[in-house]
C-alpha cells in the first residue's frame, strides 16, 4: 500500500471535519480519502510510518498551532476594550 498527501484543507479542519485528503494506492488503483488524525494513526499502525502519512499527521499538528495562535489573537483584540 502506498500513500500520498493530496492536501490539508484548513476550512475543513476549522469545522472539525477530517481535513487531510490522502491518496491510497494499491495495485495501480488510487482512491482519495478524507482522513482524520485518528485515521492516519490507524493506517500507520497497519502499514507502517509511510512518509506521506507522517506528513499528513504533521499537518494536523502544524494547523493546531495556527489555530491556537489565532484564538490568542482574537482574545487580545477582544480584551483591549476596543482601543
Amino acid at each position: 500500500m502506498e500513500f500520498r498527501l493530496v492536501e490539508f484543507n484548513d476550512r475543513r479542519y476549522a469545522r472539525g471535519a477530517d481535513a487531510a485528503r490522502v491518496a491510497a494506492i494499491e495495485d495501480g488503483e488510487e482512491v482519495w480519502l478524507w482522513m482524520s488524525k485518528r485515521d492516519i494513526e490507524k493506517n500507520m499502525t497497519a502499514f507502517g510510518r509511510h512518509p506521506e502519512l507522517v506528513k499528513a499527521l504533521e499537518a494536523y499538528g502544524h494547523n493546531a498551532g495556527n489555530e491556537a495562535r489565532e484564538a490568542s489573537r482574537s482574545i487580545e483584540v477582544l480584551g483591549n476594550g476596543g482601543k
